[in-house]
């Protein structure tokens, strides 16, 4: 489902405030990404790829993740 249904789920069937549904849309986003990269991680060598997207959410360049 996309963010923008959980938006107007929010809005229109559960009649929050557009604050109240952002606040929920972002809630149940972060939920559901961090479920999924767990899911990914599983069988993984986690400690890599977590080390990578930490580098990479800080902006790095590819030649800087792989330095890494």
């Amino acid at each position: 489902m996309g963010w923008l249904t959980y938006y107007g789920n929010f809005r229109c069937i559960r009649r929050l405030s557009h604050d109240e549904a952002l606040k929920e849309t972002l809630s149940e986003g972060s939920k559901i990404i961090l479920e999924e990269l767990n899911n990914f991680l599983k069988g993984r060598r986690r400690e890599l790829y977590v080390k990578t997207l930490r580098t990479v959410s800080n902006g790095a360049r590819w030649s800087e993740v792989k330095k890494r």
